[in-house]
């Protein structure tokens, strides 16, 4: 890795740390105790910070590391409340989905569920913390209890939102593949080679407690046809993709099913058809078929924000 790719990660690294440490002291200790008081009444306020510290990171990408986002598939409305499933590549495919957010209108709705150790890391973790993120602990007698209070909140805050869930649980490293063979043995499930197996029970307690707000659920497919930035060395050293690609395919809430055996079957079909698109991409086309990048939008906006921070 030469000098660029360190220089263009530690310009990336630095403006989040940066940003977040000024948020941080200036605003957010300010804003945890109006959310835990009136947690309707901050919710735009965090917002409209969200927006602007996703805008300096998303400039950052695009304008100095040159990542090309290619967005491809269904056009989706804007500002509409929606839940995001998501294939979990590698361990940053979350923050790279911010860009997806910011084509669609809702920089500032976006909420996503992640691991608890996550909320520790110093600089996104404060700032993910702050702005609502849901960190699970993966021990559901714990999570179901403040899943369903963040949820609720969510949903009864009168403001459009996106929840971002990775229903595999985790990203697809060499331990992990090799685990979810184990369990597809156990199983008689299809061993996959570009997915893991889903999980449904935390998406489907999330589609039920969102009702009747939530308008559909759109799953979208994330690849990378050049550099695979499987974890967060990879962002250190600026060794990131040239292109990310983005699929989108938006279903209305209403297409999906409502007994917990027909959810499962649902899902797992889903998965199988994420297998087979991402197995075509990596083996033939580095492309998505589904037409061209959709959801262009100006970036004037990313260099006011620049000038915010």
């Amino acid at each position: 890795m030469g000098l660029s790719g360190y220089l263009k990660g530690a310009l990336f690294t630095s403006a989040c740390f940066v940003t977040t440490f000024a948020g941080v002291s200036t605003i957010g200790i300010p804003l945890m105790v109006w959310m835990y008081f009136a947690p309707k009444q901050c919710t735009p306020v965090c917002q409209f910070f969200q927006a602007q510290f996703f805008f300096i990171a998303i400039a950052v990408l695009e304008f100095v590391c040159g990542i090309k986002f290619v967005i491809t598939g269904d056009e989706v409305p804007r500002n509409e409340s929606s839940i995001m499933i998501c294939n979990h590549r590698t361990r940053l495919d979350w923050m790279f989905l911010w860009n997806l957010s910011y084509r669609v209108g809702l920089p500032t709705a976006l909420r996503i569920v992640l691991k608890k150790e996550l909320k520790f890391v110093p600089g996104l973790g404060w700032c993910t913390g702050i702005l609502s993120y849901m960190f699970l602990s993966r021990n559901w007698e714990h999570d179901e209890l403040f899943l369903s209070r963040r949820l609720h909140t969510m949903r009864d805050c009168g403001l459009p939102y996106q929840l971002l869930i990775f229903p595999e649980g985790t990203d697809l490293s060499d331990d992990n593949l090799r685990r979810s063979h184990e369990f597809s043995e156990k199983r008689g499930l299809e061993k996959y080679q570009y997915v893991l197996h889903p999980r449904v029970r935390g998406l489907m307690h999330c589609i039920q407690h969102l009702q009747p707000s939530c308008r559909s659920l759109w799953d979208l497919t994330i690849a990378y046809p050049d550099v695979i930035p499987q974890g967060e060395q990879h962002l250190l050293s600026g060794n990131l993709p040239n292109e990310i690609h983005i699929d989108v395919k938006r279903i209305p809430i209403t297409e999906i099913p409502s007994e917990p055996a027909e959810q499962e079957t649902w899902i797992r079909e889903l998965w199988a058809t994420k297998e087979k698109k991402l197995k075509t991409f990596y083996e033939e086309t580095n492309a998505f078929p589904t037409g061209d990048s959709l959801h262009e939008r100006s970036k004037l906006w990313l260099g006011f924000c620049i000038f915010f921070w």
